[in-house]
């Protein structure tokens, strides 16, 4: 697999820490900027690897990269392993799996995530923290598309009007953000 000299780069910097004594180390990248190919690549300098996610979609792309390194995936269980990786790791505070992290003895731990900033003011522990390429690097050399956000401002009898353009694809693949859960509902139930 041919990496991006920002994925080379983001490998450097993580290997790096991990020489200068970091055991735990933040990888921050944009979303589809390929964290998951960076992580696989540094796995690769490990003898035994845990991949840990919330999410089995997270756990399925690691796996599809087994021929590129050995991987080894756990979802719930006691191990040992020479680095752990934590996809999505701005999900550690949670019970779930800051439970499966201390079950895990680890020598070194990879965190992935695109959002490091939690809501809930529970900061992420690490020794070192690694910035990958930003959203607006990426996009201006070509590897994101520039972002588009438009605004419709309605009220419940022009919702209607939304549903149609949904329906005749002038909205495609738009993200709709309502004002409630009956607001949500009325969508759901329109589209469906």
């Amino acid at each position: 697999m041919n990496l991006r000299q920002y994925q080379l780069d983001s490998i450097s910097d993580v290997m790096k820490s991990y020489k200068d004594g970091a055991d735990k180390t933040l990888l921050i990248m944009p979303t589809a900027a390929g964290k998951t190919v960076v992580a696989s690549s540094i796995a690769s300098n490990f003898n035994k690897v845990i991949w840990a996610a919330h999410r089995s979609e997270l756990l399925d792309q690691a796996i599809k990269l087994g021929p590129y390194t050995p991987m080894s995936v756990f979802s719930n269980n006691s191990d040992e392993c020479d680095l752990l990786v934590v996809d999505e790791c701005h999900h550690l505070p949670a019970t779930t799996i800051s439970k499966f992290v201390s079950n895990i003895k680890y020598r070194k731990m990879l965190g992935l995530t695109a959002t490091p900033t939690r809501l809930d003011n529970n900061g992420l522990i690490f020794d070192a923290t690694i910035y990958g390429s930003s959203i607006e690097e990426l996009t201006n050399d070509g590897y994101l598309t520039p972002i588009s956000l438009n605004t419709i401002r309605t009220q419940y009898d022009k919702d209607l009007a939304i549903i149609e353009m949904l329906y005749s694809n002038k909205l495609k693949n738009s993200i709709i953000f309502v004002k409630n859960k009956e607001h949500g509902s009325f969508y759901k139930n329109s589209l469906s």
